[in-house]
């Protein structure tokens, strides 16, 4: 029986060396701001790929909401060519972040061989925005009692509100007022409210009160800001308000000089009178009237008539002459001593002035003198008697 050939094949397979490899990364650290460019990492291995193959590494982000990696992982065949992680920072937000740190991390995946996995890379994120401060940009506002004329202190809110706030507000607060009462608006407590920040601003509105004819100078009051909500307070948190007060003396005065408001002269002398101004910020008219309005016989007004106004400076306190003057006569008519006065009153533009002394008057002092007839006493009496009765009895004598 004959046996069929038969033909065998046989298969040789290459046998491959065991896999012992070390990667390595390049760079070992990453920093990025918020919303800005993704970065690589370059991972290389160096050994020998063998059995198994490939060479599997896992590849993550240790704080995935502020990075994220891609791939997912990386395949190594060999050892010729390194491979790119890539990093990306998140996308920037409206809010004001913290610094971020985190690592990006590799694992082998694979079973058998001896693998070496990179070290981790430590990666910082920082913000793309400063945080939210808060800061008085206009400190000062001043304003007069009665006005309607209002000013403003003003804060701002400058870059963003602090994570997880999306809006914020600051606590402000008005103190020292020599009188609260002196302003009507703001309140004197109360809160600022920004929907954004970003160089959002808000505004008091400072209105001072009516004014109460009452002289109390000029009152500050200090402004202060605190208690931030979503972010911090800045340079600047503190303010004054100045109210000045519209209520000033004017004062008639009796003379060019001083402050007296009555004085006497001798007729043929100049009577004469001035307003008496306080300091002001703003100028202030006087209505004068001097009284009789017909000056005595003889008598002239010079300068002006019987009424008319005058002007308070913007300026320190002043003495300003009223034009009118009275030349008086010094006449011969015997008791005629007369008084010229003047009384002050406020214009139209003076709602809340007040005036002191309204009035002053000026003396005119008759210089004449009345005929003296001498009288003679009893004694004097008794002498003439004597004499007269002596004479008397001369002539009888001389007829006799």
């Amino acid at each position: 029986m004959e046996v069929p050939a038969t033909t065998a094949t046989f298969t040789f397979n290459k046998s491959l060396p065991p896999t012992n490899v070390t990667f390595s990364r390049n760079p070992a650290s990453l920093t990025f701001a918020e919303g800005g460019a993704a970065q690589t990492v370059a991972v290389s291995c160096t050994g020998t790929i063998g059995t198994p193959t490939p060479v599997t590494l896992g590849v993550a982000s240790s704080n995935t909401a502020y990075f994220t990696v891609s791939p997912a992982s990386l395949s190594f065949t060999d050892c010729s060519t390194p491979q790119n992680v890539t990093v990306t920072p998140r996308a920037a937000d409206a809010g004001s972040n913290p610094t971020q740190t985190g690592t990006v991390n590799f694992t082998n995946t694979t079973t058998g061989g001896t693998v070496t996995a990179p070290a981790s890379v430590a990666v910082t994120v920082t913000d793309n925005q400063a945080p939210a401060t808060y800061t008085i940009t206009k400190s000062t506002a001043t304003v007069t009692e009665g006005s309607a004329t209002t000013d403003t202190i003003v804060v701002t809110c400058n870059g963003a509100f602090v994570a997880p706030a999306t809006s914020g507000s600051v606590a402000y607060n008005i103190a020292t007022l020599t009188n609260p009462g002196d302003i009507t608006t703001p309140a004197l407590t109360g809160t600022l409210n920004f929907a954004a920040c970003g160089g959002a601003t808000q505004t008091l509105t400072v209105t001072a009160r009516p004014n109460d004819a009452v002289l109390q100078g000029t009152r500050t009051g200090n402004v202060t800001i605190s208690t931030p909500v979503g972010g911090t307070l800045g340079a600047t948190t503190s303010g004054t308000i100045t109210v000045l007060d519209s209520t000033v003396a004017v004062n008639a005065v009796a003379g060019s000089t001083g402050s007296a408001t009555s004085m006497t002269i001798t007729e043929g002398g100049i009577a004469s009178f001035s307003v008496a101004c306080p300091t002001l910020t703003a100028a202030q008219t006087v209505n004068y009237s001097i009284t009789p309005a017909t000056p005595a016989t003889g008598d002239t007004f010079v300068g002006g008539g019987a009424t008319g106004t005058v002007t308070c400076p913007a300026a320190a306190a002043s003495l300003v002459p009223i034009p009118t003057t009275v030349q008086t006569i010094d006449d011969t008519v015997i008791g005629n001593s007369r008084v010229y006065s003047v009384t002050i009153s406020l214009s139209g533009n003076s709602t809340g002035v007040v005036v002191g002394n309204a009035s002053a008057q000026v003396l005119v002092q008759d210089n004449d003198q009345p005929l003296v007839v001498p009288t003679m006493g009893a004694a004097g009496l008794g002498l003439m008697s004597l004499m007269l009765a002596g004479l008397a009895a001369l002539q009888r004598r001389r007829r006799g």
